[in-house]
Order: C-alpha cells, then sequence, then structure tokens
C-alpha cells in the first residue's frame, strides 16, 4: 500500500469571517492509498482554534504510517477480519 501527503492551498473568492477570525484560504491535507489497483483520496483542513494544521495533521498520519501499509482485510489493517 503507498500513501501519499501532500498540502493544497485553496484561496476563497471572498473573505469568511467567524469568531473575531478572517479566512481568506483553506489550507488542507489530501492523503491519496493506492495498491495498484485501487485507489483513494481524502482531505482535511483541521481545526483552526485547536491549533491542528497540514503540518501537524501530516506528522500524526507519518506516525502509524507502519500500520497502514498492508492491504484491507489482512494484518495490520485497522478493521481486520477476512478479505
Amino acid at each position: 500500500m503507498h500513501l501519499e501527503l501532500r498540502t493544497e492551498v485553496w484561496p476563497f473568492a471572498t473573505a469568511f469571517r467567524i469568531t473575531s477570525y478572517v479566512f481568506t484560504h483553506a489550507e488542507g491535507l489530501v492523503a491519496r492509498l493506492t495498491d495498484g489497483v485501487a485507489s483513494g483520496r481524502g482531505e482535511a483542513g483541521g481545526v483552526y482554534y485547536r491549533g491542528e494544521t497540514p503540518a501537524s495533521m501530516s506528522a500524526q498520519i507519518e506516525a502509524v504510517r507502519r500500520q497502514v501499509r498492508t492491504r484491507p482485510g489482512h494484518a495490520g489493517h485497522d478493521r481486520g477480519g477476512a478479505p
């Protein structure tokens, strides 16, 4: 299983204000998993008031990268069980 992580920046057409904070863009972490046959991707923006950033989320994923490297239904997959 191959795991690819990258940060993307998405500018907003108009600034967004909430709780005295102005957002002009969103930074997101994009994850892509592939086993050579199938692939999937997901994205996360984090929670700004908890200090989550693409870098901090990437570090959390890197900490468990070894556990993500097996195919679903095989040892090491988070759901376990038969294929």
